[in-house]
């Protein structure tokens, strides 16, 4: 805890760092006093991702901008060193595999989203030439927001989220003068 206490969690991908080590084993350490699940449960059912009952010890990690504390299982938790991440093989075949298997879901909800979607005269497509044209109505819908802002005053209400170090703003309300 003194020496090498900063990780990264999975599967977030959050820095945080130990404050406490707990003796306890993953399906005896209840999530909180308001959710009675165990950690195996809670992890099967909000990742989808399978945590032995068995672990321990179990990792405190008080996440960093943040004042919360969360209990990790020591698989979910890797270490930091220097700029680099050590990631074991399992879990790199971990990672590949959810992410084979998130593209084909990604694609039917994407077209299930944009079947018989039109943003102005723009109408979206949910068949396989949207892939290959993606950039062309990018770049018509950004063209056609271009137009009707062109000279205009906006203000926007909105959230604004870090992704991957980079920060982006998502609009909830947009209002022109």
């Amino acid at each position: 805890m003194t020496y090498r206490n900063r990780v990264i969690v999975a599967p977030t991908g959050n820095y945080g760092s130990i404050n406490d080590v707990i003796t306890r084993k993953a399906g005896t350490q209840k999530v909180s006093d308001l959710d009675t699940r165990n950690l195996v449960e809670f992890w099967k059912q909000i990742y989808d991702i399978d945590v032995s009952s068995d672990e321990i010890p179990l990792l405190k990690i008080k996440m960093m901008n943040s004042e919360n504390t969360f209990t990790y299982p020591p698989s979910m938790c890797f270490f930091v060193g220097g700029d680099f991440l050590v990631i074991p093989a399992g879990v790199q075949g971990f990672i590949e595999s959810k992410k084979s298997t998130l593209m084909p879901k990604m694609d039917e909800v994407t077209s299930k989203a944009i079947k018989d979607l039109k943003i102005g005269t723009t109408s979206l497509r949910s068949d396989a030439s949207i892939v290959n044209q993606q950039n062309e109505v990018q770049t018509q819908l950004l063209q056609e927001i271009r137009q009707k802002l062109f000279s205009r005053n906006v203000s926007t209400r909105g959230s604004i989220i870090s992704v991957h170090d980079e920060l982006w703003f998502f609009p909830s309300q947009i209002q022109l003068s």
